[in-house]
């Protein structure tokens, strides 16, 4: 008896826009009556899985390359956007400020502040400009700045001679050293040449060193009070942009606190800015 002859088919197909043709082969084996055996149809049954298997791994992958190629350009747009609108610039701010004091005493202790002189002390720090849109940008500084003042109460200083005074006053003398953080918004016209701004917002005093009528370990080590100011600064014509920037700086907490006395900081800052 002669033995049934193999022919061997071939199924082609193209798979989506990648243009590529694939072929699956399988013996099918055609018995002489030309019915479909049971090997044939499982032969056929094979090559439907595989061609199911091909598309479904071909789909993924299409779908993979999409997501990278996805991810890749946001990222590239995301670079771009940080490199040119999340810096405007930094810089150095550097000036003169006068510091003052407000003693607060109780009612029931009697005394008051007859005199206040300032103290007039260097100011110096670094900035960084966030957000380079127009009209609004975002500032972060750290600055080092002393404060204090000079206080006359009411309360002569008397002495065995001249129990009732000696024409003298109890006066008290406090020099603070403060890193301060200001956290400011800034919103600037944009002119010509000049272009004038005003800032405001937060900023946290960090007690580093204090001598006279307080020691360090008297005060608050950390103070949170409010900046606020106006400013001009020139167009960016050469690499470092000029600016000046007057300011009033005020505590809201107490440095010094006790039930009997208050002491609340204050500056008035003149700043030159240079920046990049």
């Amino acid at each position: 008896m002669m033995a049934s002859p193999k022919i061997k088919t071939y199924e082609k197909y193209v798979v989506g826009d990648m243009k590529k043709t694939h072929a699956f082969a399988c013996d099918i084996i055609k018995p002489p009556d030309g019915s479909r055996s049971a090997q044939n149809k499982l032969a056929m049954k094979s090559i439907k899985q595989r061609k199911m298997n091909y598309l479904l791994a071909n789909k993924k992958g299409i779908q993979m390359k999409k997501i990278i190629f996805a991810v890749l350009t946001l990222s590239v747009i995301g670079f771009s956007i940080s490199e040119s609108q999340l810096i405007r610039g930094y810089g150095i701010k550097v000036g003169v400020a006068s510091t003052s004091q407000n003693w607060e005493w109780a009612p029931t202790v009697g005394v008051t502040a007859a005199s206040t002189a300032a103290h007039q002390s260097l100011e110096v720090g670094a900035f960084i400009e966030w957000l380079d849109i127009p009209l609004f940008s975002v500032l972060t500084e750290i600055q080092y700045i002393r404060k204090g003042s000079d206080v006359t109460t009411n309360v002569p200083m008397t002495t065995i001679e001249n129990p009732d005074g000696n024409g003298q006053f109890i006066s008290y003398s406090t020099e603070i050293s403060y890193l301060s953080v200001p956290i400011l918004a800034k919103l600037r016209m944009n002119g010509g040449l000049l272009s004038p701004y005003i800032v405001a917002g937060p900023r946290f005093d960090f007690c580093l060193t204090s001598s006279g009528a307080f020691s360090k370990s008297d005060l608050k080590t950390m103070n949170v009070g409010g900046t606020f100011g106006v400013g001009v600064e020139s167009a960016s014509i050469l690499p470092i942009q000029v600016g000046l920037e007057f300011r009033y700086s005020p505590d809201s907490q107490a440095s010094y606190s006790t039930p009997f006395l208050t002491v609340k900081n204050r500056s008035l800052e003149l700043l030159l800015v240079l920046s990049m």
